[in-house]
């Protein structure tokens, strides 16, 4: 993956710490602002926020923040106060706007990041006399009473208005599944599995003060108890189980992160190294769980070996990824992504590869193996394998594995150096 391909899905997918520094220093124009309308639906909570919060964290994300407040009669204004509402940005009606560019939305509808991006960038960049508008909800323009005869636009990302029994299920679901990444982020194991399971756990969980940490603290010790499960009891099956329900509670708590704006940098590192703790230890205690019932003591060794030889592995990445100072692995970048990068830089240019296209063939082929490696793929590898009694047969190919990344380790290390020499 290159490396903007892997700020992209910072920016656009991961997220789960909230990384909107990029995002914040945007600098609102001055003929472009936020008015939101307050109607019934302001208080109502769709998804663990009330449907007001939700705009204001959507556009905030984005880099703009309500100017005003449309509150048209006293029901209102008194849901206003409850909502916390500054009385000198409320207003009783739109005529009472100042002049300009305006987007103004309804608190009937729930929509996330990218639909208000999508909105403001229309706003940008919509030419004189023109009126866009969404549903029944957002319109765009110099603000009217009716948005029915501006220019209807098609919604990108999450946009669902509240409009009849079943809306807001519908909107929670939408949010849940906008948490989902590309394929190549989250593997097709996650994709197929992975996202269904986690998005009915964080289905229940964003109606509970439950916080993304603390669903990160509870997968963490679930996988150190798979781990201590097939060390020390021997129960491979049950072990293999709990390091599953760890991983799918491990796609729950970005989810839950991102659908209610709750990443924290500080999270994000969490998150990171508590998959990094539980794969180790997995790893060790199936080495050490097998060598004891299967009387082999070359499989704890074997056990150990993969542990160290992976640990340092993700040292190297993790110390890319710290001088970077963003918790995405998927920004790291081996030497042969980055000579395949040049040649694909000399191709458009017009120039040779130094190794005759080679290197775009390379980096192909340890691109699909490395796949193999991913995490949905190798904890869903360890569950089938328990439930077929074939355990060892996964710590070997663990080992396996763990050689060929060690190799890729050493080069990266030794060609990175001599490309910076």
């Amino acid at each position: 993956m290159r490396r903007e391909d892997g700020a992209q899905s910072l920016r656009e997918n991961l997220d789960p710490a909230g990384l909107r520094d990029e995002a914040m220093e945007k600098v609102m124009p001055e003929d472009v602002r936020l008015a939101v309308v307050l109607t019934g639906n302001a208080g109502r909570r769709v998804a663990g926020l009330s449907v007001l919060a939700r705009i204001q964290h959507a556009f905030s994300s984005v880099g703009m923040e309500p100017t005003a407040f449309v509150v048209t009669d006293a029901d209102q204004r008194a849901v206003a106060s409850v909502l916390g509402i500054p009385n000198d940005r409320i207003v009783e009606n739109l005529s009472q706007l100042e002049a300009g560019t305006w987007i103004v939305c309804r608190s009937d509808m729930v929509l996330d990041r990218v639909m208000a991006d999508h909105v403001l960038s229309l706003a940008r960049n919509l030419g004189q006399d023109r009126h866009l508008r969404l549903g029944r909800s957002i319109c765009i323009g110099f603000p009217v009473e009716d948005c029915s005869g501006a220019e209807p636009i098609e919604p990108k990302g999450v946009f669902v208005e509240l409009d009849g029994p079943g809306a807001a299920f519908r909107a929670k679901r939408a949010l849940i599944r906008a948490c989902r990444k590309p394929v190549a982020i989250d593997g097709l194991v996650c994709r197929a599995l992975g996202r269904p399971l986690s998005g009915w756990i964080t289905h229940v969980l964003l109606e509970l003060p439950v916080t993304p940490n603390m669903v990160t603290a509870v997968s963490l010790v679930l996988g150190l108890a798979a781990a201590v499960t097939v060390a020390f009891e021997q129960r491979f099956a049950l072990g293999a189980g709990l390091l599953f329900l760890s991983w799918v509670l491990d796609n729950s708590d970005g989810e839950i992160a991102r659908t209610k704006y709750l990443g924290s940098t500080w999270g994000a590192w969490f998150d990171i190294y508590a998959d990094f703790l539980t794969n180790e230890a997995f790893i060790v205690g199936m080495g050490y769980g097998l060598s004891k019932a299967l009387e082999s003591p070359l499989l704890w060794w074997v056990g150990l070996y993969a542990a160290v030889v992976l640990a340092l592995y993700n040292a190297v990445v993790f110390a890319h990824i710290h001088r970077l100072g963003i918790p995405d692995e998927f920004l790291f970048q081996w030497w042969f992504d980055a000579s395949d990068e040049q040649a694909d830089s000399e191709s458009n240019s017009g120039g040779k590869s130094v190794d005759g296209g080679g290197g775009s063939s390379l980096a192909r082929f340890f691109s699909y193996v490395k796949y193999l490696g991913r995490r949905d793929f190798f904890i869903f590898f360890y569950f089938v394998s328990a439930l077929l009694g074939i355990l060892h047969w996964a710590l070997w190919a663990t080992a396996l594995g763990a050689t060929f990344t060690g190799i890729l380790t050493v080069g990266h290390v030794i060609f990175s150096r001599h490309r910076h020499v």
